[in-house]
């Protein structure tokens, strides 16, 4: 079931990620002969949510808040540095990662590592209270190529619509979804 206004929506969050995107250099190769530069690059999203900024940070750390919106299954203990694993019913593999920050109610940092990649790249979720409202600033990080940019923009605007949707209305859209599963 699609709400009126989501169309502007998800135009507003492609448009914050792919105007927001840059690119950062990255330090030289180590090797002094080496000619090599790395060049990674950064997706930034925002979103309103109709939540406090308690639910919206538990449907972010908990297990079960999370398959709720996010992954069909999740495996994770909300502390820094501890590992977590999610894992979606149609893709093989499991996505991966380690939480970097943890400061509850107000960000939540971690590396993100697809299955069969070798690179992590690093995903930082700011909440920001706004009176009975969050906003939620996600920034994603560490990107190689812009084909690999683009595919996970698209990703987490369908993800975080469907935060919304979980928290504002109670529908999980992802099994209305054509792409089963992710590529962030």
């Amino acid at each position: 079931m699609k709400r009126a206004g989501w169309v502007p929506l998800t135009m507003m969050l492609v448009w914050a990620a792919t105007t927001l995107a840059r690119a950062q250099e990255a330090t030289p190769a180590r090797n002094q002969n080496a000619s090599v530069v790395r060049t990674t690059r950064t997706a930034e999203l925002s979103l309103r949510l109709e939540s406090d900024v308690m639910t919206v940070y538990q449907a972010l750390t908990e297990p079960r808040q999370l398959e709720r919106w996010f992954p069909n299954r999740a495996i994770l203990r909300a502390e820094r540095g501890s590992r977590f694993y999610f894992r979606w019913n149609d893709i093989k593999g499991l996505w991966r990662g380690t939480i970097t920050e943890l400061i509850p109610g107000n960000r939540l940092e971690f590396t993100w590592q697809r299955p069969g990649s070798e690179e992590a790249t690093l995903v930082n979720i700011r909440l920001i209270p706004q009176g009975f409202e969050t906003l939620v600033e996600l920034t994603h990080s560490g990107f190689t190529s812009s084909d690999e940019m683009e595919k996970t923009i698209k990703d987490w605007v369908f993800y975080l619509e469907n935060l919304k949707s979980v928290l504002e209305v109670g529908v999980d859209q992802r099994p209305h979804r054509e792409a089963k599963g992710p590529t962030l």
